[in-house]
């Protein structure tokens, strides 16, 4: 029988992003800010997931590594399971890179590039099938 778990901050992240999209160019910052709520949003959900599936695993919290790429492999070892990419390891660092620029910004960096439809899309969808190749469960996002 398969779980399906309604993810709430991802929720949120699909639906930040499926409102930025509707709105016209017009209203620019409004959409950039909606993009970057869905890219912090859908980051956020990935820790969390990662987070929650090591407290599942009962894991001893001395060998589990500090870095989110590492704790990835080791859970996708644990879980014996395939990524849904066939690159798994670059689709993941194209959306760490999308969310540390707006997180991290250089002085003077203008972050307008990684707020494009397709790149937030990415980064959700990233995202995303990260969390359901560690989980147990199987995602539900809301129709918007």
């Amino acid at each position: 029988m398969s779980v399906f778990v309604s993810y709430r901050p991802l929720n949120d992240a699909f639906w930040f992003f499926n409102q930025a999209k509707g709105l016209p160019n017009l209203e620019a910052a409004r959409r950039n800010r909606y993009f970057r709520a869905a890219v912090f949003l859908g980051w956020l959900s990935l820790e969390e997931c990662v987070e929650h599936t090591i407290e599942e695993l009962q894991l001893d919290r001395d060998k589990v590594p500090t870095a989110i790429r590492a704790k990835l492999k080791l859970l996708c070892e644990i879980r014996e399971k395939e990524w849904r990419f066939t690159d798994w390891e670059s689709a993941f660092l194209r959306a760490r890179e999308a969310r540390n620029g707006l997180v991290h910004p250089r002085p003077g960096e203008v972050v307008a590039a990684l707020l494009e439809e397709e790149a937030v899309q990415d980064v959700l969808e990233v995202c995303r099938s990260l969390i359901e190749s560690v989980s147990s469960f199987q995602l539900e996002i809301d129709p918007f």
